[in-house]
């Protein structure tokens, strides 16, 4: 078994949505609501030669106007990493 050390730094990227990326419905009364959390790893820049991730759990939200739901976003990562 190949055994690396690896660096692996967590976080949660969460917020409150201003209004719904599909519909555009306000974010008012609870039309957008948390709905759990997505993990994504994303590769960073190794350190002295060690491999190092970032464990990132995104926010999940659902839209009771259309009934669809979306991730949160940073500009640090991709929209689909």
């Amino acid at each position: 078994m190949n055994l690396v050390r690896t660096l692996i730094y967590k976080n949660t990227l969460t917020y409150v949505p201003d209004a719904c990326e599909h519909c555009g419905a306000a974010n008012e009364d609870y039309t957008i609501v948390k709905n759990g959390k997505r993990k994504t790893m994303v590769k960073l820049l190794s350190n002295q030669g060690t491999p190092c991730f970032l464990e990132l759990h995104k926010q999940r939200f659902f839209c009771r106007q259309c009934h669809s739901s979306f991730v949160a976003q940073t500009s640090y990562v991709k929209k689909h990493c």
